[in-house]
């Protein structure tokens, strides 16, 4: 499925400007005139990436990410403004953790650049995430191994096995987590009692 992104303007000549910009990119894009509408279609389709205004009638684009940022903290959030002020950034990076600053008006290649940027951040830090979840589980499954087989595991600590990992393995950042994700499995099978409570 294509990585998803939102674009928030109340100006619709900006937005459909911001579309076409992203016509031949690989991501699927929405709209929203305003922050409510943005926040409505967010509770049916979570953005990867979301795109906002800073000034828009009723919230500003400052309010709107910070609220957003609680809702949805793993959605990336950049900030399209006319107008930059070091108390303006300050506030943005602060209270919306706003990933980049975008002014107005955008060259196509900027806001392509930025996006690039945002949702490749996103996806690391997905892998991220799944990596530490699957580590927990790893440890879990070591630590309930050790109370039940405890020569096993010393007996692995003094073997001469060798593990050794080459370089290029790390090309992909999901590397570490399909790793993982296999031993697990495999630990599962072969001793599936591991994997529950007595």
């Amino acid at each position: 499925m294509p990585q998803t992104v939102l674009l928030v303007d109340d100006e619709p000549n900006i937005l459909s400007a911001l579309v076409r910009s992203l016509h031949q990119e690989p991501y699927r894009v929405l709209t929203a005139g305003s922050a409510s509408e943005a926040m409505d279609l967010m509770q049916h389709t979570p953005a990867d990436v979301i795109v906002s205004d800073d000034e828009m009638p009723g919230v500003s684009g400052v309010e709107f990410l910070s609220q957003l940022r609680l809702l949805y903290p793993a959605t990336i959030r950049l900030m399209l403004t006319g107008q930059v002020s070091v108390e303006r950034t300050l506030q943005a990076i602060n209270d919306g953790h706003v990933f980049r600053f975008l002014t107005k008006p955008c060259p196509p290649e900027t806001l392509i650049e930025a996006l690039r940027h945002a949702l490749e951040h996103k996806r690391l830090m997905d892998h991220g995430a799944e990596a530490i979840h699957l580590l927990r589980r790893v440890s879990g499954l070591l630590r309930i191994l050790a109370e039940r087989h405890p020569s096993a595991l010393a007996e692995a600590g003094r073997s001469a096995a060798d593990v050794r990992i080459a370089s290029d393995d790390f090309a992909s950042s999901s590397f570490i987590a399909d790793e993982l994700d296999v031993q697990v499995q495999t630990i599962s099978a072969l001793h599936p009692a591991l994997v529950r409570r007595p």
